[in-house]
Formats: C-alpha cells, sequence, structure tokens
C-alpha cells in the first residue's frame, strides 16, 4: 500500500520531464533530477518510507509508478541504468510522447 500521496507531485513531475533533452529516460534519471529540483518534496517521499527495510528502493518504486500518471509520458520496458548509489539495476524506461 502507498504510504505517500505521489499525486502532490504530478504537476512538477510534468514540468521536470519537459526539462529533459531526451525523447527516452529513465526512472533513476527522473528521481535525481526530483531529489536535485526539488530536496524538500524528495525527503518527504524518503520519509514516507523511512519504517521499511530499504526505504530508498520502497521510495524510488513509488515515485517510477507514479510516472504512470504523468500525461505525455509512457512506459516502455525495462533498461539497465545506474541509480542514486551509483549500482546498476533494472529501472522503468520512459518516453515522451
Amino acid at each position: 500500500m502507498a504510504r505517500y500521496d505521489f499525486n502532490k507531485l504530478l504537476a512538477k513531475s510534468q514540468t521536470l520531464i519537459k526539462g529533459i533533452k531526451e525523447k527516452k529516460f529513465t526512472s533513476h534519471k527522473f528521481i535525481l533530477l526530483l531529489a536535485k529540483k526539488h530536496q524538500c518534496d524528495y525527503i518527504e517521499v524518503l520519509v514516507a518510507y523511512k519504517d521499511g527495510k530499504q526505504p530508498f528502493a520502497a521510495a524510488h518504486l513509488g515515485l517510477s509508478k507514479s510516472l504512470r500518471n504523468v500525461p505525455g509520458v509512457k512506459f516502455v520496458g525495462e533498461t539497465m541504468s545506474t541509480d542514486i548509489f551509483g549500482d546498476k539495476q533494472k529501472c522503468a524506461e520512459w518516453v515522451k510522447i
């Protein structure tokens, strides 16, 4: 069950995505951009998952899934990408439509 209302970030997500130059982008890229440009919002998401065993993973999964609700964005599959910890992992890939 979601612990954070990701709809609160919908407008900010749209603005961030419009600023991404590439047509395709990964969830990792989006999360890193959110953490950089909207630090307080990113911290709120993390705090909502602080009691779990892997709060970053849970928060990032929620952020990634929330992109499905962003108009003009389509999920196109999974790809390997470097996460915020520098680890290569599978993550969602998105395309601006």
